[in-house]
């Protein structure tokens, strides 16, 4: 067997300056775990469902510890 027999030919991919929300929808919506990142018609990168996640956790929690700063500061 070979790898062109397993691998996908409708590849969808992103760009270094795609949000990272829409990256997520993306990923969701094709039910894919890893997107090729192009840039200039050369693949630079590839970011995966867990970078996806671990960034958005990232926000969250910035986001929630100023709103504690916020809330304590008042």
């Amino acid at each position: 067997m070979k790898v062109s027999d397993l691998m996908s030919r409708d590849v969808i991919s992103c760009t270094p300056r795609d949000p990272i929300p829409t990256v997520m929808a993306t990923m969701t919506e094709r039910r894919v775990r890893h997107l090729p990142v192009i840039d200039g018609g050369k693949v630079v990168g590839v970011v995966s469902i867990g970078d996806v996640v671990k960034s958005r956790i990232s926000e969250a929690e910035t986001e929630a510890e100023a709103l504690k700063a916020y809330i304590a500061s008042g």
